[in-house]
């Protein structure tokens, strides 16, 4: 199949480029404490929700299934209990605050199809599986995984359920102020900060005047990253943080392991791979099980369908992925996987191969995609097989992730919904 509406469509959100934003900042050794495990009382905290930590510690998790409750609960328990960073936060964060804070950010949601609070938490759960999974502690501060998590929460703030590109064709008022550039997630920041700036509210409140610089700019930097025209950019820092490193990434003795963590820790790199996270946890949803994969998907795509009317209404050009009449809804997912995802996936497996549990839910929805397009399209032979042998490309496009994750021995077989893959050793444990 040639490139059609929804192909071009995909490749086009990444077009427009934005200004450079601040580095991440570091922390002094003494603060690098490792994580804490889960206690009896995180774990009674989980089931007052109405979870198990076993399911909240796996993809297994659906946000969907929450109440409006629920979703705020849990997310002060993320922001509160995370492994790599509740030290700081047991002495750092007061729990009503907290509370108060969560609720706030919730309220600043807009009910969007997509845009809301449960992509929010949805986000803000996957950054938590992320940390847990890498290890994060290794080579992220408390307060680098906490500032992570509050930017998880905050990171869509106000959206309006209309893309950048829209704002600035029609002169929104939000592409006046921002003067085209990343219109949407200056807001989100703006939003944010505008709430932590209250004394009731700033669940930041403790930390000193330097370390509070410090997060505010790792804060707004990941946040103005969730800009989709920042994603070839950083998918080329990506591949060359692991091109100019590979031998060190790849050795498996005690001192390769000590270098990996040396080169993870820098400025520079961290900096990159706090973005790179929150910016993975953002557009996720094509690597968990199929049943939330499906909902996301149905629900972005019917955001973009409204935005679609509205670009008719108005008469300016529809986007290509939002005309409701047009769209062939699981072609716009194959090609999204194939153009977005799967180079995003490979490059980022290849540095953190204790995600490659999201690689292999990637290839079963994409088979999924497939035959949900077969059954609703009837195609031709001839184009069914051209479909076939493009789906087969993007799966062997795959294989160098899973080369990587089984050079150090984690598990490359069939994915199942509860993704527990193994940690590598931490010889080198700081």
């Amino acid at each position: 199949v040639g490139m059609k509406n929804e192909e071009l469509g995909i490749l086009a959100l990444t077009l427009t480029t934005a200004s450079k934003a601040s580095p991440a900042f570091d922390m002094p050794p003494q603060e690098r404490a490792g994580r804490t495990g889960i206690s009896v009382t995180m774990q009674w905290q989980l089931e007052e929700i109405g979870l198990q930590y076993e399911v909240l510690n796996s993809w297994d998790f659906n946000v969907l299934d929450m109440n409006e409750k629920q979703q705020e609960q849990i997310s002060a328990w993320f922001l509160m209990n995370n492994p790599g960073s509740c030290n700081y936060t047991e002495h750092n964060v007061d729990n009503s605050k907290l509370r108060s804070f969560v609720q706030t950010v919730a309220a600043g949601y807009v009910q969007n199809p997509y845009h809301n609070y449960l992509h929010a938490v949805d986000v803000a759960h996957t950054i938590f599986r992320y940390l847990d999974l890498l290890q994060a502690e290794r080579f992220l501060s408390m307060l680098d995984q906490f500032a992570l998590l509050v930017a998880s929460i905050g990171h869509d703030l106000g959206h309006v359920g209309l893309n950048n590109s829209f704002l600035t064709e029609v002169h929104h008022e939000l592409a006046i102020r921002y003067n085209d550039r990343s219109p949407l997630e200056n807001m989100h920041c703006c939003k944010l900060f505008e709430i932590l700036a209250k004394p009731e509210l700033n669940v930041l409140a403790n930390a000193a005047t330097d370390q509070f610089r410090d997060v505010r700019k790792t804060i707004i930097d990941v946040i103005l990253h969730t800009d989709i025209t920042q994603h070839p950019g950083m998918a080329k820092e990506l591949e060359l943080l692991y091109e100019m490193n590979s031998k060190v990434f790849e050795a498996a003795s005690t001192e390769g392991k000590d270098a990996e963590l040396d080169i993870l820790s820098s400025n520079e790199n961290k900096n990159l791979i706090l973005k790179v996270l929150l910016h993975s946890a953002d557009i996720s949803n094509p690597t968990k099980p199929w049943n939330i994969c499906r909902e996301w998907a149905l629900r972005v795509l019917d955001e973009y369908a409204n935005q679609g009317d509205q670009e008719k209404q108005m008469g300016i050009p529809v986007q290509a992925l939002n005309d409701r009449d047009k769209v062939n809804r699981p072609v716009s997912q194959i090609g999204f996987i194939e153009f977005i995802i799967t180079p995003w996936w490979v490059a980022k497996v290849k540095v953190f191969p204790e995600l490659i549990d999201s690689c292999l839910l990637l290839e079963g929805n994409l088979s999924e995609w497939e035959r949900i397009w077969l059954e609703e399209s009837n195609p031709a032979e001839a184009e069914r097989e051209k479909v076939k042998e493009r789906v087969q490309k993007i799966v062997a496009s795959l294989r160098p992730a899973h080369a990587r994750a089984g050079g150090i021995g984690l598990p490359v077989g069939d994915a199942v919904g509860k993704s527990r893959v193994r940690r590598r050793s931490n010889p080198g444990s700081r």
